[in-house]
């Protein structure tokens, strides 16, 4: 079964925000419903989130099934033999090879 991922952050990516009254950081949860902590807009507010983000676990991470559709193999080379020979001579002309 294939599945999709809601965001491209590490699940172990915190986000932060600020007000002009309160500090706000989303810490990544293991059941996958992230949680909201709220701390004073203020240095100790300040310490006390980045604490709380040291503090917490590190979720499992991420896995992609090796069949989902966005994995791409090696298939046929994308450029023919006479798009490359072209090239080889436009990189000949310019004196990078």
């Amino acid at each position: 079964m294939t599945s999709t991922l809601s965001t491209a952050r590490p699940t172990s990516c915190a986000l932060a925000w600020a007000t002009p009254s309160a500090i706000f950081v989303e810490i990544p949860h293991a059941s996958g419903i992230p949680v909201i902590c709220r701390y004073p807009l203020s240095p100790s507010g300040l310490a006390d989130a980045l604490g709380a983000l040291i503090a917490s676990p590190e979720p499992a991470p991420r896995t992609i099934p090796r069949d989902h559709p966005a994995i791409r193999r090696p298939g046929e080379p994308a450029a023919t033999e006479t798009q490359r020979a072209a090239a080889r001579e436009a990189l000949r002309k310019a004196g990078i090879i």
